[in-house]
């Protein structure tokens, strides 16, 4: 199993992150875990996963699952959401492209899962305030939905089950004391949520390509 993602996939968050009890839940033959705080998809973001996987995709080979998320980064550094097909890195889609290539060459047989953003209220680089991502507009005029909306448009284009993550945990504006005391990055609880809705689409998403493969 191998993990993309941005600080909240880190094991620096929730006394270890969601890693632990995922890593307990589907108990990997192999774990490697290559999230980077502050990152994001696209370039423009530090340590994008389009760096990360010119530097170590090979880590990818051979994996029977890869989780890619990414998003809310891309948000907060202001990144332009771009279009399928052109393969920009500079671009949020573009970048997504990048990586699902990248990782599909070194792992074609792997199950490549993306996730949808969390809540996440914070003032977005060079932003004026803080408010809901969702609804607040970065540096380039685009919200955390604008995001969402890209990451589903290439998910469905490249085929990518995409887990339903901002939905399935619930984490809002009304418990965000709670799951996410800074705004942005889960708590021990919050990670534990987070692990079991990963577990369990996994073990779902695997099943169902048994069965396929059997058809």
């Amino acid at each position: 199993m191998v993990i993309l993602g941005d600080s909240i996939s880190t094991p620096f968050i929730g006394d270890g992150g969601y890693e632990i009890q995922l890593r307990q839940l589907l108990a990997p033959r192999e774990f490697h875990n290559l999230a980077v705080a502050q990152s994001g998809a696209s370039t423009v973001t530090p340590d994008s996963v389009v760096k990360m996987l010119t530097l170590y995709a090979y880590v990818c080979e051979g994996a029977d699952v890869v989780i890619l998320w990414h998003g809310t980064n891309d948000w907060y550094w202001g990144a332009q959401i771009g279009s399928c097909g052109q393969q920009d890195g500079t671009t949020y889609i573009g970048a997504l492209e990048i990586a699902i290539k990248n990782i599909r060459r070194y792992a074609p047989d792997s199950l490549l899962v993306m996730a949808t953003p969390l809540y996440r209220r914070e003032m977005p680089d060079g932003g004026q305030e803080a408010g809901d991502a969702w609804i607040t507009t970065n540096k380039v005029g685009l919200t955390l939905a604008d995001y969402e909306r890209a990451l589903r448009e290439t998910a469905q284009a490249y085929a990518v089950p995409l887990v339903e993550m901002r939905a399935l945990t619930g984490f809002c504006e009304q418990n965000s004391g709670r799951f996410l005391p800074d705004g942005v990055h889960p708590e021990k609880e919050g990670c534990d949520i987070i692990a079991r809705i990963f577990a369990e689409h996994v073990e779902y998403f695997m099943r169902y390509r048994m069965l396929t493969k059997e058809s």
